[in-house]
């Protein structure tokens, strides 16, 4: 028993004391560590006069559950941590915020409970934790950043009516969660929000939402989606990769879908879009402008020859992204924009390849007249060998991205660039020929060619990222001449080189 006349306490004061099983604590601040790794102790009584509990005050503790007291305002991170019997704790109404890591490897833990009257829920509160379900009550109006990340056996969440944002991870990697319900004032879904939420089925964005933030529900399990009428915005990759993922319905609002929101959703045979909605339109399942002149995304669902409408005077880089059931493309008459050769889709007067079927196989020869080869061109595609011609000017952004049968390729020295992650995963690319002219090999230019064993870079490259390669074996060999750029960032790399 610690007297109310104490006027001083130490942290570590009686941690790891193996066999207290009980404690009465009256002085006003519980402290840092004070009672870490008793893990036999299981009744805890503070007086009247204590106000806070300090820092893994009682982590590793024995007890099953506990309520932190009325008169406790303040508690500090990681208070009932590693506590391995612990499975209900209740936050009782006075505490100001939930702390970071509150119950973080607490592996019986299966309910918290948050009484009406505390205000927030502290970054990474929850995150590693063992629990199984949450609501917010209506106090609560703000949750911080990945305020659940990684709390995997999480099934249920209800988000406060009072809070307005979803912060940034804050339910990421949440793997069982399957029950959902979001707040009538949430405004804005964070980054990456609930990324990796497996178990999502049905999920509904109330209109109170403005923006779906930038991978908020990439490779999430959602199957079916509906967006509201008053959502305005969907960021980059927002339901990228969801693999169980059929039915989209877009509101009349919506007036910002960034190009590559639903890329590579496997199983996605529906997507609607209101009929009231200004900028957007659907058309047999994909994506358009209103006015049918921008094409945005296409179902990876899609078999056979896909027909470019008369229309579409734009098509952006990922629109056909992994649609591998695609054999050729066709272009509806009237169209002043686009037109197709072996069904291959290019700009009217054969300058830039736009978009080479990803079902396509064997080997393919670019046409002499083309100078450009567009962002995402091949991604995905089956082909075998790719001829590039000489007079060729410029390789996109991601263009033969995961072509995984692509075993050889000579770029041509009239490249004057090469985008970022042009061969991205190229995991059959053994042999790589630079010619000369070719000045430049940016970031993740080759990454992830696990195969990668020969590669000839010309001494006009004055310029390799260091990312260039990553991933790669390092059974590379650079052929280069002596001196050269490549010779130089070969030894540097660790990579051998024989020279030319």
């Amino acid at each position: 028993t610690v007297p109310d006349t104490v006027k001083e306490m130490e942290g570590n004061i009686f941690s790891y004391c193996p066999d207290l099983v009980s404690a009465t604590w009256n002085y006003k601040t519980v402290t840092y560590r004070a009672f870490a790794g008793c893990g036999n102790l299981t009744k805890i009584v503070l007086g009247a006069k204590v106000s806070e509990i300090n820092s893994d005050a009682f982590s590793g503790v024995g007890f099953k559950t506990y309520r932190i007291p009325e008169t406790v305002t303040k508690v500090g991170s990681y208070a009932f941590s590693s506590c391995p019997n612990l499975e209900k704790l209740t936050i009782s109404k006075n505490v100001k915020a939930v702390p970071s890591y509150i119950v973080s490897r607490c592996e019986n833990i299966k309910k918290v409970v948050i009484e009406d009257g505390v205000k927030s829920i502290a970054d990474y509160a929850f995150a590693n934790s063992s629990i199984t379900s949450i609501s917010m009550p209506s106090s609560i109006t703000k949750v911080g950043y990945a305020a659940f990340f990684h709390a995997e056996k999480l099934v249920y969440a209800r988000i406060s009516d009072s809070v307005k944002k979803i912060e940034d991870k804050t339910f990421a990697n949440c793997y069982e969660l399957s029950k959902l319900k979001i707040g009538k004032s949430v405004n804005q879904i964070g980054e990456t929000a609930f990324i990796r939420c497996y178990k999502l089925d049905k999920v509904v964005i109330p209109g109170s939402v403005k923006k779906i933030g930038y991978r908020a529900f990439t490779e999430s399990g959602v199957k079916s989606l509906y967006i509201s009428d008053g959502v305005s915005e969907i960021d980059y990759w927002a339901f990228c990769k969801c693999p169980e993922l059929t039915s989209v319905y877009i509101g009349k609002d919506v007036s910002k879908i960034r190009y590559s929101a639903f890329l590579q959703c496997d199983k996605l045979t529906k997507l609607v879009v209101s009929k009231e909605n200004k900028v957007y339109a659907s058309k047999d399942n994909v994506l358009y402008s209103a006015n049918m002149t921008r094409l945005i995304n296409c179902s990876v669902t899609k078999e056979g020859t896909f027909t470019i409408p008369a229309t579409v005077s734009k098509i952006y880089g990922s629109s056909f992204s992994k649609c591998t059931k695609i054999t050729n493309f066709a272009v509806e008459p009237g169209n002043k924009y686009f037109t197709t050769e072996n069904g291959i889709l290019y700009n009217t007067d054969k300058t830039v390849l736009v978009s080479c079927p990803s079902g396509k196989k064997g080997t393919i020869k670019v046409p002499s007249t083309v100078k450009e080869i567009a962002d995402y061109a091949f991604h995905y595609s089956m082909a075998s060998y790719v001829k590039l011609p000489n007079g060729l000017q410029k390789i996109g952004y991601c263009v033969f991205e995961y072509c995984d049968k692509l075993k050889q390729i000579v770029i041509p020295g009239t490249v004057k660039s090469i985008g970022c992650s042009a061969f991205w995963n190229c995991t059959a690319l053994k042999e790589v020929e630079i010619m000369n002219g070719v000045t430049k090999l940016p970031d993740d230019v080759f990454a992830g060619c696990s195969r990668l064993e020969k590669i000839t870079v010309p001494v006009s490259v004055n310029s390799i990222s260091s990312t260039a390669f990553r991933n790669c074996n390092y059974s590379i060999v650079f052929y280069t001449k002596k001196s050269s750029y490549a010779m130089k960032y070969a030894t540097k790399s660790y990579y051998r080189y024989k020279l030319i």
